[in-house]
């Protein structure tokens, strides 16, 4: 009993190193559990976050859900007021033969000043970026949409952006074009996540 119980995990263990192979493409890609339940995640080189900066990446191999979410991490080693970063960022993902799969452009602080300009919270729309802020009160920032009229987001030293993108293609390409970038977030970094669970 003992033995066919080690010859399952052994060929679980074998099934799983296969999985975790094939990736081809840029950054770190890893796979964390065993099938059916495994989560996808791949972290891509970090890049300056600099005006006029272009970079492209190489997806190809990258496995998914069908679905992934992908972040855009800005971080720094000083803390920022990133309510106040209106740089525009372009983010586009495309398969070999061109279809779009994920296209976005817009400041990246569009969302707050919307709802700054509705006097509510409200959830990010498909033209904004989906940033939560981070408040020094806790109810602001246990809500599923962080805002406050009476209290500034805090100063920190990262903060990340993310949606949801359908990732079924196995040979992707991703571009960033980032714009003017202010002179006070000129030592910042970008780091770009994708990651794909199996719910």
């Amino acid at each position: 009993m003992e033995l066919a119980l080690i010859k399952k995990w052994i060929l679980l263990s074998l099934c799983f190193s296969l999985i975790s192979c094939g990736y081809k493409g840029d950054g770190d890609f890893k796979t964390y559990g065993y099938w059916p339940f495994i989560t996808y995640e791949l972290t891509l080189p970090d890049v300056s976050f600099e005006t006029g900066a272009k970079h492209n990446f190489d997806l190809k191999g990258y496995k998914s859900h069908e679905t992934s979410m992908i972040s855009i991490e800005l971080f720094s080693e000083s803390e920022h007021d990133f309510s106040e970063l209106d740089t525009e960022v372009e983010l586009k993902i495309v398969n070999d033969l061109g279809v779009t799969f994920f296209y976005r452009r817009s400041p990246l602080n569009a969302h707050f000043k919307r709802m700054q300009e509705l006097k509510e919270a409200s959830w990010a729309n498909e033209y904004e970026w989906d940033g939560r802020y981070s408040y020094e009160n806790q109810d602001f920032r246990d809500r599923a949409v962080p805002f406050s009229l009476i209290e500034m987001p805090s100063q920190t030293k990262s903060m990340r952006y993310s949606n949801f993108f359908p990732s079924d293609a196995r040979s992707l390409t991703l571009t960033i074009n980032i714009g003017s970038v202010p002179p006070q977030f000129e030592d910042v970094k970008v780091r770009i996540n994708l990651s794909s669970g199996w719910k």
